[in-house]
């Protein structure tokens, strides 16, 4: 019996073969690269002729982010073409990853590919910068070997830390005042490493990482302009701009996923980027800005490890207390949860945005707004009767666009994503 055989939607065969579709006509991804060729030269072209003119600061940054887009829109489909003729891809099993077709991995590597070749394009690097590119290069190669093998959790955290050694030494470090410099050092390694995983951990449903991403990056690139940045505009326009390019692709039903690569390099590069601004001129209040930022993916790392350490259950093994996941197991689509996600990363980066122009005596207000939203959310989502089961701690955690479904109880496996 032949095996079935589909298309996907980068106009190549899966099944057997793997082999292009000779007879089909130019897929759209194939015409949305030309768009995007043009979308480069012209945007070189207006870089060229804005460069040294005075008013070029903003007309600079919104090209960068335009040059970024179309690279990233122009590597992705290229990238996946290439994924499924290597056979990198996300199989449907039908018992945790039950997406109705193959998906092709490594949109970290074209993401990856749109942000650093705008950048070596169009600035020159200083150590600091450097130091991101370098320590995301890392990652990226980090999270290229573990999809493409299967990497243990101490060969990974292994590579973070050498990651974060990277950007501590090129100087990517905290600086509050108050305390001492080994203590700065310290938690700047642990924020890196926080957000590295944290990222990691909520790309489990289509679009959701990448669109929280997205915004976040948006919102530093609006602190970057107001408090005078260069190098936090620079690098957050870069990323916003790739971020742009990939994430119609990643939207459900995705077309590529990011793949450990991805979702390590962005959390790596959003923790590097957020230690390049400052945020305290108006108050010490300003510290928050960043952890307020990127609060969404934060804030699901703490929650679904508390959750599983309360059950006497490893942190780092799958289960089902995600909120995307729990979310999905009341009936919201995919698109839904990463839209909730975005709008609630769009709050939660203007209560921080505001600790900027804030007096400190009214700067809690925002805080603790945020806080208490986030307290309610969780305290409501806690009481899904399906994630409190303990019977049932191994539902599928890979959340893709699809009809909600209940699942067969299953042994707890180490490999299951969390």
């Amino acid at each position: 019996m032949k095996n079935p055989i589909s298309k996907s939607k980068f106009g190549l065969v899966i099944g057997s073969g793997l082999h292009p579709d000779r007879s089909a006509r130019k897929p759209p991804a194939e015409r949305g690269n030309m768009v995007a060729a043009v979308m480069f030269v012209l945007s070189l072209l207006a870089l060229a002729l804005t460069y040294q003119t005075p008013a070029a600061g903003l007309a600079r940054l919104a090209l960068t982010a335009a040059l970024a887009m179309s690279l990233t829109r122009f590597f992705t489909p290229v990238v996946a073409r290439a994924a499924v003729r290597c056979g990198i891809v996300d199989r449907p099993d039908g018992r945790l990853k039950l997406h109705a077709t193959p998906v092709p991995y490594l949109g970290g590597l074209s993401l990856g590919l749109g942000f650093f070749i705008s950048l070596s394009l169009l600035f020159r690097y200083d150590q600091r910068m450097t130091g991101i590119l370098l320590a995301g290069a890392t990652a990226l190669l980090l999270g290229l070997v573990d999809d493409l093998g299967s990497l243990s959790w101490r060969a990974k955290f292994a590579g973070q830390s050498l990651a974060v050694l990277v950007l501590l030494k090129s100087g990517v470090v905290m600086s509050i005042a108050a305390l001492p410099a080994w203590a700065n050092l310290g938690l700047s390694a642990l924020w890196l490493l926080a957000l590295t995983n944290a990222l990691n951990l909520i790309d489990i449903s289509d679009g959701l990482a990448p669109s929280v991403a997205l915004f976040a990056s948006g919102a530093f690139v609006v602190m970057a302009v107001f408090t005078g940045a260069p190098l936090l505009a620079i690098l957050s326009v870069t990323l916003f701009g790739a971020l742009a390019g990939f994430t119609p692709f990643n939207f459900a039903p995705a077309r590529i996923y990011l793949g450990d690569a991805g979702s390590m390099f962005l959390g790596l590069t959003l923790g590097g980027i957020s230690l390049a601004g400052s945020y305290t001129a108006s108050s010490a209040w300003g510290l928050a800005v960043p952890v307020l930022i990127l609060a969404v993916p934060l804030f699901d790392t703490v929650y679904v490890m508390t959750l599983r350490l309360a059950r006497g259950r490893n942190p780092f093994l799958g289960s089902p207390d995600h909120l995307a996941v729990r979310l999905r197991r009341r009936g919201w689509s995919a698109s839904a949860i990463a839209l909730a996600a975005t709008a609630a990363t769009t709050i939660c980066s203007a209560a921080g945005l505001s600790l900027i122009f804030l007096p400190a005596r009214l700067a809690p207000w925002p805080v603790s707004a945020v806080m208490l939203g986030f307290l309610i959310v969780g305290g409501l989502l806690a009481r899904d009767p399906v994630a409190r089961m303990p019977e049932r701690m191994d539902v599928p955690v890979d959340v893709h666009d699809r009809a909600p479904q209940d699942v067969a109880v299953q042994k707890e496996e180490p490999g299951v994503r969390a």
